[in-house]
Order: C-alpha cells, then sequence, then structure tokens
C-alpha cells in the first residue's frame, strides 16, 4: 500500500525578536555577516559553521528565542482552557552537533513547530528504555508504533533493512521551509503508519538552484538531511529514494509492478525516478511515476477545508469504540 497525499503543518512568521540589549538593525547583521564571509570571494569553505556562530555571538546578532511555554497547538490561537492535553507542556527542541546552545534555542524558535512528548503513552512511544524512561511499552506493544527493527548496518542488501508497506509522497513546490515542514509531517506519518518511506525524484527546488559549474539541475532532500546514513533513525524509519523503490517493487508480482508497460515506457519511468521536471512537455515530467504508484496505491483523501473535513486519529479507544471516547 502507498499513500501520495502529503500532509502540511504551517507555521506563520518567526515569533521572536532583535536582542532586546542590542542596537543591530538586519542591515547590521548582513553588513556584520558579510564583511567576516567576505562575499566577493565567497566559496563554502571560508565560513565554517563554528565561524558563523562565533560571528553571531560575538556581534550580539541572534534574537530573542521564542519562551518554550508558548507551544504549538492545534489550532492556532486557542487558549489552555480548550487545549487541556497540553497543560504544562513545552515547545520541541532541536540538537545539532558542535553548536552553541544559544544558537540551538533560536533555531528550535524558528524550525521546532511541535510540542516534546508529554505523558506516560508518548514519552514511550519510541520504545525508550533505562534510566529516567518508562519502559511500559517494553514489554506492552504501542497501540500504534511499531518496535524498530533489529540493529542494522548499512552494508546489508537493501531488501533487509526495511520494511515492505511504503508512503510515498509529492512533494510541496513551495519554498523550504514549506519543504522541510512537509517533510517532517510525512516521516511522522511513516514513523506512525510503520511503514518505509519512499523520497520523490530529485527535482529542480524553489529558489535552490544550482551554483555556477554544478552539472546536477536537481536537489534532493538527502542534501540537506541526514536520511540515509542514520541507522538508528533508520530502524525507525527505513527511507529509500525512488530509484531503489522501483529496483525492489517494480519486478512482477511487487508493490508497483512494472509489467504490462512496454519498453520504452518502462525506460521511461527509470529516466524520471532518477530525476524529474514539473513541466508537463518535460520528457521526465515528475507526475508521470507518481500516475504509475497510483495504479497500486492507496490515495489517502485529506481535506482540511469545509464542508466536509476529515483527519488521522492515532487513538486507540477512539479507533476502536468510536467517538464518544474523544475527550
Amino acid at each position: 500500500e502507498e499513500n501520495d497525499t502529503l500532509v502540511q503543518v504551517s507555521r506563520g512568521n518567526y515569533e521572536g525578536g532583535w536582542n532586546k540589549d542590542s542596537t543591530r538593525t538586519t542591515t547590521d547583521a548582513v553588513a556584520i555577516l558579510a564583511e567576516t564571509i567576505d562575499i566577493g570571494n565567497w566559496s563554502p569553505s571560508l565560513l565554517t559553521w563554528q565561524k558563523l556562530q562565533d560571528t553571531l555571538l560575538e556581534n550580539n546578532l541572534l534574537p530573542n528565542p521564542i519562551p518554550r511555554t508558548r507551544t504549538a497547538r492545534g489550532f492556532s490561537g486557542l487558549p489552555p482552557s480548550q487545549t487541556p492535553a497540553l497543560d504544562g507542556a513545552l515547545r520541541g527542541t532541536i540538537q545539532c552537533p558542535d553548536t552553541d546552545p544559544r544558537v540551538e534555542a533560536v533555531m528550535s524558535s524558528m524550525m521546532a513547530f511541535w510540542n516534546e512528548p508529554r505523558g506516560t503513552r508518548d514519552r514511550a512511544g519510541g520504545y525508550l528504555g533505562g534510566s529516567g524512561h518508562s519502559t511500559y511499552y517494553e514489554t506492552h506493544q504501542h497501540p500504534f508504533l511499531p518496535k524498530p527493527l533489529p540493529p542494522i548496518s548499512l552494508d546489508d542488501p537493501l531488501s533487509s533493512r526495511i520494511r515492505r508497506r511504503y508512503i510515498t509522497f509529492e512533494p510541496d513546490t513551495g519554498g523550504w521551509n514549506n519543504l522541510r515542514m512537509s517533510l517532517e509531517n510525512i516521516i511522522v506519518l511513516a514513523a506512525v503508519s510503520g511503514r518505509t518511506l519512499v523520497l520523490p525524484p530529485e527535482q529542480t527546488m524553489y529558489l535552490l538552484d544550482a551554483r555556477k559549474g554544478d552539472t546536477r539541475r536537481g536537489r534532493q532532500y538527502t542534501d540537506f538531511f541526514n536520511l540515509t546514513k542514520n541507522t538508528e533513525f533508520l530502524r525507525r524509519v527505513p527511507i529509500i529514494s525512488s530509484l531503489d523503490f522501483l529496483a525492489l517493487e517494480g519486478k512482477a508480482g511487487g508493490a508497483v509492478s512494472l509489467d504490462g508497460y512496454n519498453s520504452t515506457m518502462v525506460e521511461h519511468l527509470w529516466n524520471v525516478a532518477n530525476n524529474c521536471e514539473y513541466r508537463k512537455k518535460s520528457t521526465v515530467f515528475c507526475e508521470d511515476l507518481y500516475d504509475h504508484y497510483r495504479r497500486f496505491g492507496q490515495l489517502a483523501e485529506i481535506i482540511e477545508e469545509g464542508p466536509v473535513t476529515n483527519c488521522l486519529v492515532f487513538d486507540l479507544d477512539v479507533f476502536t469504540h468510536g467517538e464518544k471516547f474523544i475527550h
């Protein structure tokens, strides 16, 4: 089964502000960074992550982070009295290697649109054990989350380190934050439904053009996120490329079998899976591959606007007994 509907969550503009003790303006910040980077002779090697952080901190250029008590809510603007499940919740955080905690706090403000897990069920959802963690779901099956795959090595055959249930999606065509947030949502859906996530083909991403001299016209999420090397993450959310998907499941009897097509169409789909464009007249039109997926998969009609709205419910009592168990 596949699902090529992408659920998106949008956030408004950054809610923080420049440090109240700072007299810097956005123009000042750009000027200082430009002087530090030497844009006229810029190359990726001239500005390290550490140097960028040092420049931001030394020149007091970081904005104030949003307080963690200002949490994300299911519907923007609802007061705490109407969202009791979030009492005491904190906004999510992002931790990155070699990153100053002050920088992490601002990054979390700008990028974390989720809340930290709360309660025994939430905290145990990842089957975490040991000191400080509940071990309830080490002995009791979580109502939705599957247990992680056994320990894997990237040298193992791909077929042995995935689940043969899949979720596919069409990427957002907007800017970077739309792309990032929609990917994060589809990863969550893959995790809670116990499916292997199939990445879309490499393609042009809005405002992320190739640099001069770059022979690659398209981009892939793996250019920006470590999605294929982190084995602990891959045990929980297996991720494969479109090419891997066709190689594994395009055979006779596979989930997206190429049987029934002539050789020209088979070659065409392989080309699209490698690199595609969102132009109908293109020889590698992305929708041709997605149409092939739709022949075999289930298309979830998730609609957020009336008169009829649909949503995903991950609650065992509601799933089993109906809406009267909604609290």
